[in-house]
């Protein structure tokens, strides 16, 4: 529903494949720290839409049943605990 292929240039300094995490953040600091602006990001589906937007699904996974509420929650207090150790 995004696509525009009569849009596309012939040319461009940096394609970039996927519209994920990776590809936009990629797109994002060669713009900012590079000034690279003449770039394409290519997807196939849409933006977001592959391992970023279900790497997110299974974290918050964890929360879902009790059981597993509690192993995260002691997980995140031994985290706590070796922070005061390491200090």
């Amino acid at each position: 529903m995004f696509t525009h292929h009569e849009s596309l240039k012939s040319a461009y300094d940096v394609v970039i494949i996927g519209a994920g995490g990776h590809g936009l953040a990629s797109a994002y600091y060669l713009a900012r720290d590079h000034g690279i602006r003449n770039v394409a990001v290519l997807e196939k589906g849409y933006i977001g839409g592959g391992n970023t937007g279900r790497n997110t699904t299974i974290i918050r996974s964890n929360y879902l049943t009790p059981r597993a509420s509690s192993s995260t929650m002691k997980a995140c207090g031994c985290g706590r605990t070796w922070a005061k150790i390491s200090i």
